[in-house]
């Protein structure tokens, strides 16, 4: 069966169907991408942070570190340009397919970053859709790197990193 592979476009999931034929590698192939669009987002980082150049500064701000006294904050890295691991897929009891994955969106002027969530759905062999969607980002701290799940009831958990300029542990 092709193996579901996503990507980011400009207010869309870009999916992919990998088919390895072991028997003929010549015949594996790549199919896609096809366009499933979401929510308006804005890559967190800025617009010039993507997959072919990395020129935009570290985003998530985190408490002062190294040297005592240093002034500036640290920025993170938060891969913005792609989804995070891991792509959970599900069959339920009614033959329908779910699909739960995550990315780092902007949030200003509330937080540097926020989560962003997805859960796809497709039945049968109609076509994989978005069946629900949200973005979390509940006070002025960054959330990133993020990774959800989906239980046999349908239920979805997302864990993710904070950080802020005044979080502490």
């Amino acid at each position: 069966a092709p193996a579901p592979l996503l990507g980011l476009g400009t207010n869309s999931v870009q999916m992919y169907a990998f088919a390895v034929d072991w028997a003929d590698t010549r015949k594996t192939r790549l199919d896609g991408p096809t366009a499933l669009p979401v929510a308006e987002f804005n890559p967190a980082c800025g617009l010039l942070y993507t997959f072919a150049s990395r020129t935009a500064a570290p985003c998530a701000p985190q408490p002062v570190t190294g040297l005592v006294g240093q002034a500036a904050l640290i920025g993170l890295d938060v891969l913005s340009d792609r989804p995070m691991f891991r792509l959970a897929w599900r069959r339920f009891a009614d033959r329908h397919e779910a699909m739960v994955v995550t990315h780092a969106v902007d949030a200003q002027p509330r937080a540097a970053v926020a989560l962003r969530w997805y859960e796809l759905r497709r039945t049968g062999s109609a076509p994989w859709g978005v069946h629900q969607q949200g973005s979390y980002t509940p006070d002025g701290d960054s959330r990133w790197m993020s990774s959800a799940a989906m239980d046999k009831f349908g239920g979805i958990a997302v864990g993710y990193s904070v950080s802020g300029p005044t979080l502490t542990f």
